[in-house]
């Protein structure tokens, strides 16, 4: 008997080891995959004599520190991300000290805590573009293997190398005009929840850094039907704070718009409901769970659900085909709650 409980446990381990190093090389893979494609459209841009955000050691001026002094540590590290990384001038703290927003991770999380940091927030100034504004025009490049906006004369892959060569962990950059939110995107695939308290220059933080789910895909010629983002709900209104202003239609009324960049294009999202839920998916609604429609009745009953037990109606669908982006933080009426605002990919105007 006793060797039979021994047999079953080393499978069993073996099996766990077998998991976790496939989650391992996955996120390897992925990561080396996103630098190869981005390194070579860089040789491409190169060639063409311009590359706006290249990371030069000059004294630049333009854009604001990312990690300056600050009440903490910052968020991005020292120096400025903007069309040059120089000294620049000192940006806002993120890291303060106190209690957080709790786990944010997809399914249960562990606690509420208060989001009560003592940083001033973690607004980031140094990107050369960072909210976007007017209309971008999709080409096609010519190697054939891109399609990027152009907005003010540079490509998304212009305006975010920079940023991109100090943290490759970098998937893009989510943006709410006339909000707080204004910050990058993480993704560790191998270690799904490493941005909950890191900053983007890794070093422990209350605030984190906006991080997607790890099962998201965002790749040359492939993205994910449904990418799901996370952050902190932070008191002092940083962070994903300003998501908890949709339960009033007022609000969603004058930002009726998300804007989540990648390397390789500018996005732009329309919202079609905010609502709030249980993390617990016996007590509240998996959201997390959607992440790639394996049909279009899959895909219309996700739609129904969240537009089901949204605050109220924007007026806004989505059919089959479409993208979607899923921002989701803490709430703190529920047990363990969520507050979650879905929203669907739409042409430049």
């Amino acid at each position: 008997m006793r060797q039979k409980i021994y047999t079953v446990g080393m499978v069993i381990c073996l099996a766990v080891m077998l998991v976790s190093g496939f989650m391992i090389v996955r996120g390897m893979l992925e990561k080396w995959q996103r630098q190869r494609e981005f390194g070579d459209l860089a040789a491409l841009v190169q060639s063409g004599g311009a590359v706006a955000g290249a990371a030069g050691d000059g004294a630049g001026a333009a854009g604001g520190a990312v990690d300056g002094p600050g009440a903490g540590s910052g968020l991005d590290g020292s120096g400025e991300a903007g069309p040059a990384s120089g000294a620049g001038e000192s940006g806002p703290g993120a890291d303060g000290s106190g209690g957080s927003s709790g786990d944010l991770g997809a399914g249960p999380g562990s606690g509420a805590g208060d989001g009560s940091g003592s940083g001033d927030g973690s607004e980031v100034a140094g990107v050369a573009s960072q909210v976007p504004s007017g209309a971008a025009t999709v080409f096609p490049n010519t190697n054939g293997l891109y399609a990027i906006g152009s907005k003010d004369g540079k490509t998304a892959f212009e305006t975010y190398i920079a940023v991109y060569e100090r943290n490759p962990d970098l998937v893009g950059w989510i943006s709410i005009p006339d909000t707080q939110i204004n910050y990058p995107v993480m993704q560790t695939v191998a270690e799904p929840d490493y941005y909950l308290k890191k900053d983007f220059e890794k070093k422990a933080s209350a605030y984190g850094v906006p991080y997607i789910q790890e099962n998201c895909v965002i790749a040359k010629n492939v993205v994910s039907d449904n990418l799901i983002i996370y952050s902190h709900n932070m008191k002092n209104g940083t962070m994903f704070h300003a998501l908890v202003s949709y339960q009033k239609k007022a609000f969603y009324d004058k930002h009726p718009y998300i804007y989540f960049d990648t390397l390789y294009g500018f996005g732009k999202y329309e919202i079609i409901a905010a609502f709030k839920t249980e993390a617990d998916s016996a007590k509240g609604f998996a959201y997390y769970d959607f992440v790639d429609a394996h049909s279009e009745k899959e895909f219309d009953a996700y739609v129904e659900s969240v537009k089901g037990i949204a605050f109220y109606d924007t007026g806004v669908g989505a059919v089959y085909g479409d993208k979607l982006i899923t921002l989701s933080t803490c709430e703190y009426t529920l047990s363990d709650g969520r507050f979650v605002v879905v929203a669907k990919q739409v042409p430049w105007e």
